[in-house]
């Protein structure tokens, strides 16, 4: 068997690439293609959009619906609520109201140029009764402007 010998310590030069001899070569030809029926190019479908990007169309509208959904159903409570009331109605130049009212309770009003607080004015009404509330509010609004009210 051959046993291995150990590598001189002694430093060894470092080896430089040599340069390849030049080797005269053939000048290439280009062939020609043979001819073979070829069918049309179709062009490439778009690739499927991702999922994430149909998911979040479908939770904007899903959104969009639900906000849709609350405005129909806050403005179907406004007329059903200005539709079941009664009103009383007070016009001047300096401003407008309109009270929506039942036996029970003032349910809501409309203002233009005027300030009116709505709760405040419930508790009166509640404590002194609607009709006795709608005279005062009247004979006030008499007084405090150029206007009138009607029922």
């Amino acid at each position: 068997p051959v046993q291995p010998q150990p590598m001189p310590a002694q430093p060894t030069a470092p080896v430089q690439p040599q340069p390849m001899p030049a080797q005269p070569t053939a000048p290439v030809q280009p062939q020609p293609m043979p001819a073979q029926p070829t069918a049309p190019v179709q062009p490439q479908s778009m690739p499927a959009q991702p999922v994430s990007k149909k998911k979040s169309h479908k939770v904007l509208i899903t959104v969009l619906a639900i906000i849709g959904g609350i405005v129909v159903f806050a403005v179907a409570i406004i007329f059903i609520v200005s539709a079941v009331s009664r009103k009383m109605v007070c016009t001047s130049p300096e401003g407008d109201i309109t009270l929506m009212y039942n036996s029970k309770k003032i349910v809501g009003y409309t203002a233009k140029n005027i300030t009116y607080d709505l709760e405040g004015q419930q508790k009166i009404a509640e404590k002194i009764g609607v009709e006795e509330y709608l005279k005062e509010f009247d004979d006030w609004f008499g007084a405090n402007t150029s206007g009138s009210c009607k029922r």
